[in-house]
């Protein structure tokens, strides 16, 4: 798929490989809700802090609106995902694999 993937060693000498694309379900954070998840892990790799930022509001925002039982897109939630767009993936979320 001449996708690039960042290898990226740790202090014991073992290499990660990470997604060539981001894992993100905001987008789809009312599916996973539904699923029953009580907690949500948001992990940076290379964002910036500006990034990093944009990403914790959204997520933050997203999550205090559905355990209030309403969901709707704020601006925060839009900008993340407008910086987002095309470079996300849901990973095996949609394919039955967890």
């Amino acid at each position: 798929m001449k996708e690039e993937f960042l290898i990226v060693p740790d202090r014991y000498c073992r290499n990660h490989i990470y997604n060539s694309k981001v894992l993100s379900m905001l987008d789809d954070i009312k599916e996973v809700y539904k699923t029953g998840a009580k907690y949500f892990v948001i992990q940076f790799l290379d964002e910036d802090v500006e990034e990093a930022k944009l990403i914790s509001k959204a997520f933050r925002e997203a999550v205090d609106m559905l355990n209030c039982g309403d969901f709707s897109q704020t601006n925060n939630i839009k900008e993340a995902l407008d910086m987002l767009k095309g470079k996300t993936t849901k990973g095996h979320y949609y394919r039955g694999v967890l």
